[in-house]
């Protein structure tokens, strides 16, 4: 029998699309627009996890508006009916007097409903010429309100303006009621948060995700559905962008299909795949048709290997993977928002059947085919590839939303496809795995928010301030990637008065399974710590400034806060920083798909200069880092 993997495209799909279908149907309470999921609760579950079903509702129309497709699917022997599902979210989740009932004045005009109804209403738009119009005037008008009222809240920053768009044009093509005023400010609000080569800050500054596939790069083409002919040049730039973008998006996966994992809401996995199909159906993707249909499949395929989706109940999980450390999860995540991975097959089945997509051999992404360096300026990332073993490692020092919880998420120094970072933390604090922490003893700082940072074609740089209890330490980085490799460069000042601090540096997490045992060294002389596991390797050495290597370990001894991997250990480094100096420190780290077993110390020299620039010499190349600029 043939594995999953291993069918022809549209069977694949179809069948993994089918079996989403039979989870969700199977845990729909007796109202039928209500969910009961296992995972890690929040107030948005109480009474059933509602927004399951909204997040659901576009991947049913999508479907389903095409009325050659059959109404049922077949999942091992059990049979689901979607148009019952869908009618069920039309007919009950709006009336005010039907079992199971979203609520709509209780409840402030602006808030998570808002964000749902914007799909509620594109659904409703797929629908259309289907059986929208078949619904009792009572089931549409109690429709329209609910969207009327959730779409009716003032504007905020970020991408929520795209969710008031996507309502109000939604209705606007239904010819129901709806606000231009609306619709023409909310635009103007996206249109604020471009910052070029296609790529979107979520608000303030420096907020930079991948929301950039899952909200942006969708709804702005949710909007060029509905109402894109009434404003030719904002399609036109919308297209642009989009295209710009997704030039970039190949870049960060895996050749096994996984992904660079980054950011928040992490936790709705293959939705970053609807922009791309959208972008496909609208001759907007950038690239060969058949690498899309490799990474659709691939990135799809993966999530079911690592168990992300659940083999017992054919639900999706909050985790990346059976294991992933549930801390991946935000807080505002309840159990049924990782539906929101459902944008890939909103998307899939807007594809015509006799587009070449499904039928076209695959081709190979950019990972398969060679090493490569993608440099995207305005997030701070510098983006390798390495074709032996074909991984991504997604180097970052240029974000400004690491505050907090989101350390782990954001201010990492690397987020590799093979190397998935620690996102849990323990007593509250994150630990060093591609991180440079300080400590006190008493207090614990990780970095999360880079101040001013410069992106080069060769280095990243970075000043930020990290807090150790009333002392503020004044810190800048800088990286030097080379595929696997890593040149880092601290410069840190502490205080006069301060008490000595200690860093503690880690390189990346080396994820493995249960039944697996990793291999340690640590090299006191060499200062080198080094973990294995089979021909995966994560290593980090100090070149200057650092007094001690550290055997790889859980951070405080708890090996299970890996974003994917059941368990994972750091190898670090630790260098003590005296009060009322600078202290400046050198090292490398080598996220190894296959490292050699013999390899040499590198051969590095480092100058920084009085104006502010660094001169890096590193196995007789020389590289010259700019000064960052003075801010007023």
């Amino acid at each position: 029998m043939p594995r999953p993997i291993d069918l022809d495209f549209p069977t694949f799909a179809r069948n993994y699309f089918a079996r989403l279908c039979h989870g969700y149907e199977r845990a729909l309470d007796d109202t039928r627009v209500r969910v009961w999921l296992y995972g890690h609760k929040n107030p948005s579950d109480h009474g059933g996890a509602w927004d399951a079903s909204t997040r659901f509702f576009p991947a049913l129309a999508a479907w389903l508006a095409d009325p050659t497709r059959p109404r049922a699917l077949a999942w091992r022997g059990h049979t689901v009916q979607l148009d019952e599902l869908a009618h069920s979210i039309l007919l009950r989740a709006f009336d005010p007097d039907a079992p199971g009932y979203w609520g709509r004045e209780e409840y402030p005009r602006r808030e998570q409903r808002t964000v749902e109804s914007s799909m509620l209403a594109y659904g409703a738009w797929l629908l259309r010429d289907t059986f929208l119009h078949e619904l009792p005037e009572r089931a549409r008008e109690c429709f329209r309100d609910w969207l009327e009222y959730f779409g009716s809240g003032d504007l905020v920053r970020g991408n929520w303006n795209l969710f008031w768009i996507v309502n109000h044009a939604a209705r606007k093509a239904l010819g129901w009621p709806y606000s231009q005023n609306i619709i023409d400010e909310a635009w103007a609000r996206i249109e604020s948060l471009d910052r070029g080569d296609g790529w979107m800050t979520d608000g303030p500054e420096a907020y930079f995700d991948d929301y950039n596939w899952w909200v942006f790069g969708t709804h702005e083409q949710f909007w060029m559905q509905l109402d894109g002919a009434s404003d030719p040049e904002r399609v036109h730039r919308i297209r642009a962008r989009i295209r710009r973008r997704l030039e970039d998006f190949p870049s960060f996966f895996g050749a096994d299909g996984s992904y660079s994992e980054y950011g928040r809401s992490l936790s709705y996995k293959f939705g970053r795949l609807g922009c791309a199909i959208h972008a496909l159906r609208e001759d907007d993707w950038p690239h060969e048709t058949g690498m899309l249909q490799r990474i659709v499949r691939r990135h799809l395929a993966y999530y079911d290997d690592q168990g992300a989706v659940d083999r017992r109940f054919d639900t999706v999980r909050q985790e990346l993977s059976e294991f992933g450390h549930p801390a991946v999860r935000d807080g505002y995540i309840n159990t049924g928002h990782p539906y929101w991975c459902m944008h890939a097959f909103a998307a899939l089945w807007q594809i015509p059947e006799r587009h070449p997509f499904w039928i076209c051999p695959e081709e190979p992404i950019p990972v398969e085919r060679a090493d490569f360096r993608r440099v995207v300026v305005p997030a701070g990332w510098i983006v390798d590839g390495v074709r032996q073993g074909g991984h991504i490692l997604r180097y970052s020092l240029g974000t400004q939303h690491g505050r907090g919880e989101y350390a782990a998420k954001y201010g990492k120094f690397l987020y590799g496809s093979h190397f998935p970072v620690d996102f849990g933390s323990v007593e509250g604090d994150f630990g060093p795995d591609s991180a440079l922490c300080l400590t006190d003893g008493d207090h614990w700082v990780h970095p999360g928010c880079y101040d001013d940072f410069c992106t080069a074609a060769d280095y990243l740089r970075a000043r930020y301030t990290l807090q150790v209890g009333i002392h503020a330490i004044s810190c800048e980085t800088i990286l030097i990637p080379r595929g696997e490799r890593c040149l880092r460069l601290h410069r840190l000042a502490v205080p006069r008065g301060a008490a000595h601090l200690l860093a503690v540096e880690g390189g990346a997490a080396l994820g493995y399974a249960p039944g697996q045992a990793p291999a340690k060294r640590v090299d006191r002389k060499a200062l080198l710590s080094l973990a294995r596991c089979g021909a995966r390797a994560s290593l980090i050495q100090g070149l200057q400034g650092y007094a001690r290597a550290v055997r790889a370990q859980g951070f405080r001894g708890n090996e299970q806060l890996n974003g994917v991997w059941d368990r994972a250990i750091t190898p670090a480094l630790e260098a003590r920083l005296p009060a009322g100096k600078a202290t400046r420190l050198v090292c490398l780290t080598w996220a190894a798909a296959t490292l050699p077993d013999q390899f040499l110390a590198p051969k590095v020299k480092t100058k920084w200069s009085a104006k502010g620039d660094v001169t890096v010499t590193w196995d007789g190349q020389t590289l010259k880092c700019a000064p960052l600029p003075i801010r007023d």
